[in-house]
């Protein structure tokens, strides 16, 4: 069976060559092209002996939205004034890495999100779905993760919620109050992004 969101990154190597292509600052190894973004296999992460990021598949409602994707990628190698940077603490924020990969790009609320991972960080792009503000690109080192640290991954912050996405091989997710270590687990509110 076809992978619809391969499909659609493979479409875009064409039209690629007909674009410049964004160029990576000096002292950075990475490139960010479109057709570059590499959407995981639907299933490696049942059959790898890694369970980490690099297993993911691409999930979310916009997998075939190359516009998304690629607008994602030119704010990540080239941030411009309107654009809001963070970075955890000792995460670089410069261009890729390595070749990104593409973990979710989907509609989060009133926000376009696309989450890409370049074997040393995770890197959240999100623009407004109104137009109302400017562009915000997350980062976060996770080169040392394995399978219980890329169990989630931020998709939105808003009015002190946090919605995140969970790794393939989550089955179930709660909410622990820590200041209480003695506490059961609390169900969540479940949506499917």
């Amino acid at each position: 069976m076809r992978d619809p969101a391969r499909a659609a990154w493979r479409r875009l190597g064409p039209r690629r060559r007909r674009r410049a292509p964004v160029r990576a600052q000096p002292g950075r190894t990475g490139r960010a092209e479109p057709g570059k973004a590499d959407p995981g296999l639907p299933a490696a992460w049942k059959t790898s002996a890694r369970t980490d990021f690099s297993v993911w598949p691409a999930r979310g409602d916009r997998t075939g939205d190359r516009a998304l994707l690629r607008r994602a990628l030119a704010v990540w190698a080239r941030p411009g004034d309107g654009v809001r940077v963070s970075a955890t603490p000792g995460t670089p924020s410069g261009g890729p890495a390595g070749p990104p990969q593409l973990l979710y790009a989907g509609t989060v609320d009133t926000a376009h999100v696309v989450v890409l991972y370049d074997g040393l960080r995770i890197v959240r792009y999100a623009e407004p779905g109104d137009d109302s503000r400017g562009a915000v690109l997350d980062f976060a080192r996770v080169d040392g993760a394995g399978r219980a640290g890329s169990g989630a991954v931020v998709l939105s912050r808003a009015d002190g919620n946090v919605r995140y996405l969970l790794a393939p091989w989550v089955r179930k997710a709660g909410e622990r109050d820590l200041r209480d270590p003695g506490s059961g687990t609390m169900a969540l509110p479940s949506r499917t992004a």
